[in-house]
């Protein structure tokens, strides 16, 4: 083995460059045919099809390979009716580096067909001694950090996205007009808003700083996918950015928030009240969601005095007992 060369150091823009980027780079695709692998920054994806054809060239029914961080820990991409496949095997659990939560998995060959053993991180030993929340805190704090550094690029691209949407609405909203005649077309383009409180509940959120889950997912792996490549943001918007409708500003300023001293010290905010907060994140956005009547996404002292009410009232038999005006004057 120590004769073989096992290092090569091509030159930049050679043919044995591109041969190792592609080995190295490549994915599957459940599209037919070949594309650049934008997401990667070089090598292929190839479909079905591809893989398809060269199984059948060579008398093979799989092609096993790795080097991708799937969820369950391995991927079959089906490429006809005889079970010809392409596999995606990933070993390491909670990638990378205990951080993560995907599991792990290795493939078995048994009379020319493949099972999968998938597992977590728990099933072993934990060599960080983390449970999964303190894991889950470590990679929301990791996220924080690098949203915090890239914060001008991505207000630039959230801002891009929301103009885009505002526009689309606006759209919308002309030919609306123009379909049932109340307002000629060149009229409407230039009527001054309409005051929201009238407008439906969804209306109500549609202000020019708030963009859809999928564009913050786009605008996240725009600016950040050379220093996170392998995140699969719209799968964690609901634990970071949670919502049917992001304001990217309430976004950025809480994340940038989190890894501030000075923006915690302003807002009275502690270490320990942070983590406090990040560790039941779900379950606060559950409790306000309820309280927000309006969907609005902030709350005013009525909706917060009316939730806590109802509450009262569902569970008479609760330690519920505090006055609900004076709970709001003292965390408002």
């Amino acid at each position: 083995r120590s004769r073989i060369k096992t290092m090569v150091e091509p030159a930049k823009n050679d043919e044995t460059c591109k041969l190792m980027q592609n080995i190295m780079w490549s994915d599957p695709q459940p599209d037919s045919g070949m594309s650049p692998n934008e997401e990667r920054g070089c090598g292929m994806r190839y479909g079905p099809d591809v893989v398809r054809s060269f199984l059948a060239d060579h008398g093979l029914k799989y092609l096993i390979r790795s080097h991708e961080a799937v969820d369950e820990g391995y991927e079959l991409l089906e490429c006809d009716e005889h079970g010809m496949s392409a596999v995606t095997v990933f070993s390491a659990a909670s990638y990378p580096g205990g951080a993560g939560f995907n599991y792990g998995a290795i493939v078995r060959l048994r009379d020319g067909n493949v099972t999968f053993d998938s597992y977590n991180e728990s099933d072993g030993e934990n060599k960080h001694g983390l449970t999964m929340q303190e894991k889950m805190n470590h990679t929301f704090k990791a996220f924080a950090e690098v949203i915090t550094a890239n914060r001008a690029a991505l207000e630039e691209e959230f801002e891009y996205m929301a103009e885009k949407r505002a526009r689309r609405r606006r759209l919308r909203r002309t030919f609306s007009s123009a379909e049932d005649g109340s307002m000629p077309i060149s009229q409407r383009m230039n009527a001054k808003p309409v005051a929201t409180s009238a407008l439906p509940v969804t209306a109500q959120v549609d202000d020019d700083d708030c963009i859809t889950p999928e564009s913050w997912a786009d605008a996240m792996n725009f600016v950040l996918n050379a220093e996170l490549p392998d995140v699969d943001w719209l799968s964690i918007q609901r634990f970071i950015a949670p919502g049917e409708i992001i304001n990217y500003k309430r976004f950025l300023n809480l994340q940038c928030s989190l890894t501030s001293y000075d923006a915690s010290q302003s807002t009275g905010m502690d270490d320990n009240m942070r983590n406090t907060i990040m560790q039941n994140h779900e379950a606060i956005f559950k409790v306000f969601k309820f309280l927000d009547e309006d969907g609005s996404g902030e709350l005013d002292r009525d909706e917060f005095c009316n939730g806590i009410n109802k509450l009262k009232e569902r569970n008479p038999d609760s330690a519920i007992s505090f006055d609900a005006e004076a709970l709001f004057d003292s965390i408002d």
